[in-house]
């Protein structure tokens, strides 16, 4: 397969992008994890959420919408 010039080797960065960027999605769950993981994006690079996604997994319950919800400040 043909590398993107993204400026970086990082093997989890180009696990990203050969196997998620540009991909369908249709689940509710999985375009909310993402949409919550690109809330986290704001100031810190996109690497850096990728990875720590397992962490924002625990943190924010696996990303389930009503579990989310119920979370206080």
């Amino acid at each position: 397969m043909n590398e993107c010039a993204f400026g970086t080797k990082d093997p989890v960065y180009i696990d990203y992008h050969d196997h998620v960027w540009g991909q369908p999605l249709y689940d509710s769950k999985a375009l909310f994890k993402l949409l919550a993981l690109e809330s986290q994006h704001a100031g810190l690079s996109w690497l850096t959420i990728l990875k720590k996604k397992e962490a924002y997994e625990e943190a924010f319950y696996d990303f389930e919408p009503e579990k989310v919800a119920q979370m206080t400040a």
